[in-house]
C-alpha cells in the first residue's frame, strides 16, 4: 500500500480522531433532522412508532464513548 494511503488511513482511524468525526456527523445529522419541515409529514404518519434520528446520534456517540459494556462499567 502506498504511504501516503496508508498514513492517511492511519489518522482516520485513530481513535481520537475517529470520535472527533463521528461526533461532528452526529450533530450534523441533528440539525439536518431539526430543520426538516413537518408540514411535509405524510398525514398517516404515527410519531410515536418514529425513533428520531437526533436520539439515535446521541444512542451512537453514547455507544461508542462507553465502549463495551465491560468498558462502561468500570
Amino acid at each position: 500500500m502506498d504511504e501516503k494511503v496508508k498514513a492517511s488511513w492511519e489518522r482516520a482511524l485513530h481513535p481520537e480522531t475517529l470520535k472527533t468525526n463521528i461526533i461532528t456527523a452526529s450533530i450534523f445529522s441533528m440539525a439536518f433532522e431539526m430543520a426538516i419541515d413537518p408540514e411535509a409529514y405524510p398525514k398517516d404518519l404515527d410519531l410515536e412508532l418514529v425513533t428520531p434520528a437526533p436520539l439515535w446520534s446521541l444512542q451512537v456517540v453514547i455507544d461508542v464513548a462507553l465502549g463495551t459494556e465491560e468498558e462502561a462499567r468500570k
